[in-house]
Parts: structure tokens; C-alpha cells; sequence
């Protein structure tokens, strides 16, 4: 639901998202925003990873977006995504307790599940990899911290525009 319409897909996640977060200004709204924004763009016909990445950031707040492209810029450096040393560069900017995104300083409930370090992850792989589904689980998953749900963000975005071409045959079995 929601394929191609990133306003239904936000609307529809804050609706859920009362569920689950009493304060209706919890920073996981307007992450949440960004996300399911970037997943209903992956549907549109002619999408492409820059095309998704750019229209979902026109529904980010300045300092969302701001950390989004740090984030992104970082696997700009590597050529290859599958290098432990973008992977340790990423997680420094959620972990370190000296980032300017260091996520615990933010965290106000869920301690061990940072939307700060979801999102900045998933947008982070999904460039990295160019939407591949394979690369982004690995990668999420072999770096530690809250791997489930980093592989399952990544993953999403990557497979809602690449489908499943991108995801091992023995995966899918």
C-alpha cells in the first residue's frame, strides 16, 4: 500500500506509530517520515537510488537531512561496501560518544534501538550497495549493534526498488 505515495505512507506510519510512542513529537516521527517516504518512492516507475534518496530528504528536517547526507557521504569514500572500514566509519558516527550523531546522547526510550542509526544505516547501505538486498543484510547484520533491525530497514528499501533480483535464490527457497 502506499506505492508511489510518500504523503499515505507517512500519514499511514504516524497512525501506527501511536501504538507504540506516546509523545506525538518523538524524533521517531519524523525519522519514520523519511523512511517510508524513501520506501513509497521506490516503487515509482523509472526509480532509481539517487532519485528515492533525494525525494524522500525534501520531507527531512534540516538536521535530518544534514545527517543523512554525513552518512551517506562516508560510503562515497569506499569503493567497495563490503569494507569493514566504512562499516566501523558509520557505526562511529552513532557510537562514538564524541560524534556530533552520537545516537545514545539522543535516545530517550528504546536504548538498544537507535532510529537515529536505523535510518542514517539504511540510507547509508542503500546507497553504498546501489539497492542490493544481499550486501545491505550482510553488511547490517556482520557489524553489531542492532542488526535486526538495520538488515530488515536496508533490506526493505533495497528490495522495494531492486525487487528480487538482488536476493540470493537460496534466500527466497
Amino acid at each position: 500500500i502506499n506505492a508511489g505515495d510518500p504523503d499515505n505512507a507517512i500519514a499511514d506510519m504516524n497512525e501506527m506509530g501511536k501504538f507504540y510512542y506516546e509523545d506525538p513529537k518523538d524524533d521517531a516521527f519524523a525519522w519514520g517520515a523519511v523512511y517510508n517516504a524513501a520506501v513509497a518512492l521506490t516503487m515509482l516507475p523509472d526509480a532509481t537510488v539517487q532519485s528515492v534518496i533525494e525525494g524522500a530528504l525534501e520531507y527531512a528536517s534540516p538536521e535530518i537531512e544534514e545527517e543523512l547526507r554525513y552518512v551517506m557521504a562516508i560510503t562515497e569514500k569506499y569503493e567497495d561496501p563490503m569494507n569493514r572500514d566504512m562499516w566501523q566509519e558509520l557505526t562511529d558516527v552513532y557510537m562514538d560518544p564524541d560524534s556530533k550523531y552520537n545516537a545514545f546522547a539522543r535516545i530517550k526510550q528504546y536504548p538498544n534501538s537507535s532510529i537515529y542509526e536505523n535510518v542514517g544505516f539504511a540510507f547509508a547501505l542503500f546507497k553504498a550497495t546501489e539497492g542490493n538486498v544481499k550486501q545491505s543484510v550482510l553488511i547490517a547484520t556482520n557489524r553489531g549493534y542492532d542488526t535486526d533491525c538495520t538488515a530488515a530497514s536496508a533490506a526493505a528499501l533495497c528490495g522495494a526498488l531492486t525487487g528480487t533480483s538482488t536476493i540470493p535464490a537460496d534466500w527466497i527457497e
